[in-house]
Parts: C-alpha cells; sequence; structure tokens
C-alpha cells in the first residue's frame, strides 16, 4: 500500500490483490468472521513474503472487524486464535 496525497486529500493505492475460495466450514461463518478470516488469510498466507519480519498496520473500513481486533486474543473465537 501507498500513501498519495494531493491537495490535502489522501488515497491508499494498493499493489496487489489476494482472493481464494472458501472452505465448506468458511462458508457457514458470520459475515464478521469471514472478514477476520480474509485478514488472517492475506497476512499470514498470501503476502507473508512481504510482511515477514516487519511491523505491518491492519487498516480495516469494516467496524465489526475492528471490534474483533480491538479485543484481547483469548477472547476472539477459537478458530480465528492463529
Amino acid at each position: 500500500m501507498q500513501h498519495v496525497q494531493f491537495a490535502a486529500r489522501t488515497w491508499l493505492l494498493s499493489y496487489e490483490y489476494g482472493s481464494r475460495s472458501l472452505t465448506a466450514a468458511e462458508i457457514n461463518q458470520t459475515n464478521i468472521e469471514r472478514g477476520m478470516t480474509a485478514t488472517l488469510y492475506a497476512v499470514h498466507v498470501k503476502f507473508h513474503q512481504h510482511l515477514y519480519g516487519k511491523n505491518v498496520i491492519v487498516q480495516s473500513d469494516h467496524r465489526p472487524v475492528e471490534m474483533i481486533f480491538s479485543k484481547p486474543l483469548i477472547k476472539a473465537p477459537s478458530r480465528l486464535q492463529c
């Protein structure tokens, strides 16, 4: 991601995108859990070689996912703890 600033406005540009099909178990998850699963997939699998050893800030516009991130890990559902 790259921040671009022009005339007091900031845009976030993406260099790469990632996607995959959901497993049978993931189809039954709530939307909040699927959003969290997508974030974990991106960080741990898709972009691991780019992110390994670096400090990363994950930004999201999905408020329920932000609530999961703000809680201690022990309070998150066990399938989201990795």
